[in-house]
């Protein structure tokens, strides 16, 4: 990911993804057939989305068993009824001969030959699933994409949170001598309990340096939790991050709440942007509840830097 300044965020507020009820997560998706059973693998499909355009590689495997990777790109687009899609009958193209692993003795730089192996055509059902046919006709394969676990939760859509976020605010406020124009988010923890998921993390204070918000006591924290939809209201997850004060007289009290959901009518999905609503409580508030001094304000959060930055300084920023 690229980190953005605040004013080349604000040129791009039409953002990706606005015309879906969800947002496809960016990732290693697994590859199954009907024959591989739930713990089928071995294929893999490896999917990067920017701006309306998807670029994916999958790694396969040939008749004979040996390993080739295979390449799918263009604009992707909703579909009638929800869903993003992107089918090309011409377009999938597989490779081989290029450069070997190893030292510049034994492996130096072949252009890898490419061939024309038939078309494609992929869906994505949800943030973390999707459909893919692909191949020549007569002779398609039909798979089941599904994007990979790691540790001991599944990237759902509260897990995607993780990483940092730059909030910039449809209107900034000055009123009551709160003055605000937006905050850096750092999620370092999503922990599932139940339906629920609890959120951690901190304000972070510079754009070049990771928050490491476990050692960063006298940063603003940030506490939160994502509350599955129980009714037609919503769908997915609800979710409400407070920032709590570091100091002075509003110590621990609460000085900002964050709402925002995941359909199109509450907000957007993740995958890059979130949308909500921000409240700022005049003297800090000890419940979310109490804060409600600016109801309503808009806010617009990209996702800056990922998990590895936020926790290490190590990820992308």
């Amino acid at each position: 990911m690229i980190r953005h300044s605040r004013w080349f965020l604000l040129a791009l507020a039409p953002v990706a993804f606005s015309a879906g009820a969800f947002t496809p997560e960016n990732g290693f998706y697994d590859m199954l057939t009907s024959d591989a059973g739930p713990l089928g693998g071995g294929t893999g499909l490896a999917v990067e989305i920017q701006n309306d355009y998807l670029f994916a590689v999958g790694n396969v495997y040939r008749p004979d068993g040996q390993p080739t990777f295979v390449t799918i790109e263009g604009p992707i687009n909703p579909l009638p009824g929800g869903g993003w899609g992107l089918s090309d009958e011409h377009d999938l193209y597989t490779f081989s001969g290029g450069q070997c692993i190893g030292n510049l003795e034994r492996c130096p730089y072949r252009k890898p030959k490419s061939s024309h192996v038939g078309g494609f055509s992929i869906v994505f059902t949800a943030e973390n699933e999707g459909h893919l046919d692909w191949g020549e006709p007569g002779n398609r394969a039909s798979v089941t994409l599904r994007r990979s676990c790691v540790g001991s939760i599944c990237y759902d859509a509260p897990s995607s949170l993780l990483g940092e976020w730059d909030v910039i605010l449809e209107r900034a406020s000055t009123a009551d001598g709160l003055r605000f124009g937006g905050d850096k988010l750092a999620i370092a923890t999503v922990t599932p309990t139940g339906e629920r998921r609890t959120i951690g993390g901190c304000v972070a204070a510079s754009d070049a340096i990771a928050p490491a918000c476990a050692q960063a006591a006298a940063r603003e924290r940030i506490e939160g939790v994502a509350t599955r939809c129980t009714d037609a209201s919503c769908k997915g997850y609800r979710y409400q991050l407070v920032v709590r004060a570091n100091g002075g007289t509003h110590r621990d009290r609460i000085i900002r709440v964050y709402t925002f959901g995941e359909n199109g009518r509450d907000g957007g999905a993740f995958g890059g942007t979130i949308r909500g609503r921000v409240d700022l409580c005049a003297g800090g508030a000890r419940s979310a509840d109490e804060c409600s001094t600016h109801a309503g304000i808009a806010f617009i959060a990209y996702k800056s830097a990922s998990i590895g930055f936020v926790r290490d300084g190590n990820g992308t920023n």
